[in-house]
């Protein structure tokens, strides 16, 4: 019986693959995807160069991540209508974009504000 490979991370796709070797070549991991979305935009280095350097990681990151819900209008159901996040394809869109700022937010943290 052959081996037919499923999803199981957050990445919804829709073609399964015939073997393992196959699921490689037709889905992206979900690091590539996420790497894809670790800039940060200004506006949000800019807001979490602006917290003391004192302040509690966890309050600079959720800062950070506020900032970030004020500069994608599209994903705001209060703008773009309540419909906005019914498709499995606009969730993993932003769970993936979400991902991939919180690594570059965590990163700042790290290695300090500029």
């Amino acid at each position: 019986m052959p081996h037919t490979a499923t999803t199981t991370h957050a990445m919804s796709f829709t073609r399964a693959a015939t073997t393992p070797a196959d699921s490689i070549r037709l889905f992206p991991t979900p690091p590539q995807a996420v790497m894809r979305h670790t800039a940060l935009p200004t506006e949000v280095e800019a807001v979490v160069a602006a917290m003391p350097h004192d302040a509690h990681p966890m309050g600079v990151l959720m800062t950070g991540i506020c900032a970030l819900s004020t500069l994608h209008p599209e994903a705001n159901p209060a703008l773009a209508g309540g419909g906005v996040y019914k498709t499995r394809e606009a969730q993993d869109k932003q769970i993936v974009r979400l991902l991939g700022k919180v690594r570059a937010l965590t990163c700042v943290l790290e290695y300090g504000q500029k």
